[in-house]
């Protein structure tokens, strides 16, 4: 696989602890194949850069609109409306907005630019044994940049982890998988007309590459399944049996739960998509499926859960 030097982000977090050992940088990549219906970060689906837009803070002065060059922004009956489809990311509408209602998804950054990024944490990856987490997105929709990134923290000493849901060209993710520490593998469900519904494709390749991961005895040890749980959607006990069975033939013996949260409605609100309202799981529920998953010999851990 060839390295490219240079892609598009939709951000990055600082100290994070909940994306690998010891405390990270999250890089988030754009661009994804999925559809989940809960998605969390709609602002990354698309690998280019995105227009959100805040219709409580904007004072429809129309200035957006003048100054966008591919005419993605009109003023209609006193609204102003964005075709994503249009925009090519130049900024100026963010740049001359007085109110804060504009602002641009997404940044194209280099790959130095990038490790300049990571470079001024090291000390406290050091300390904590953390590192890197490259996530998305999906690392799987650009490889190249997300292995132009792993090949430079190899070379720098400083520690990756994937977080993937597996959909994706096998080859690229070994590639990627050999050189990283651990693997964030997302198994979303095992019924595949439901994953259909949910998520917008078949499950299919997503379990075929954790299976051949699985069995390879250079990446095994690394990977740790995560499961978001969605009430109603995934999470009854022949779901979750399911993939207790998958796991456990699999000899995968680590999960950890996701519970849903809502972030990805105001998200999608300030796109112009609409997105679903979904439900958490009862504490009850989870804790029971933390159990499920326990007693059949996997360890299992409720993500945020007090």
């Amino acid at each position: 696989m060839k390295e490219k030097s240079n892609g598009c982000i939709g951000g990055f977090q600082r100290f994070s602890t909940e994306d690998g050992n010891g405390i990270r940088t999250t890089l988030f990549l754009k661009g994804c194949p999925l559809k989940c219906s809960w998605c969390h970060n709609p602002e990354l689906i698309s690998p280019n850069l995105s227009v959100l837009y805040n219709k409580k803070k904007c004072i429809l002065c129309g200035d957006c609109v003048k100054v966008c060059p591919s005419g993605a922004l009109v003023m209609k009956k006193g609204q102003l409306r964005i075709d994503q489809s249009k925009c090519t990311g130049c900024g100026l509408c963010e740049e001359i907005c007085c109110s804060g209602a504009i602002r641009l998804s997404g940044k194209k950054i280099s790959l130095p630019e990038i490790m300049t990024l990571f470079e001024r944490d090291r000390t406290f990856y050091e300390n904590t044994d953390g590192g890197i987490t490259l996530s998305g997105g999906e690392i799987l929709f650009n490889p190249e940049f997300a292995y132009a990134i792993l090949l430079e923290c190899v070379r720098k000493n400083i520690a990756v982890t994937l977080e993937t849901s597996g959909f994706g060209n096998f080859e690229n993710l070994y590639i990627l998988a050999k050189d990283s520490q651990n693997i964030l593998y997302d198994l979303k469900m095992m019924d595949d007309e439901k994953h259909k519904k949910y998520v917008g494709v078949s499950n299919q390749r997503v379990l075929e590459n954790l299976r051949k991961l699985a069995n390879a005895k250079d990446i095994y040890e690394k990977i740790l399944i995560r499961m978001p749980l969605i009430s109603g959607v995934n999470d009854c006990d022949v779901d979750i049996q399911k993939a207790i069975n998958f796991l456990n033939i699999l000899q995968l013996k680590k999960i950890e739960i996701l519970p849903y949260h809502s972030m990805g409605l105001s998200k999608s609100k300030e796109m112009g998509v609409k997105q679903k309202r979904f439900e958490t799981p009862t504490d009850e529920k989870l804790l029971k499926i933390q159990n499920d998953f326990i007693n059949s010999g996997i360890q299992a851990k409720i993500l945020g859960f007090e």
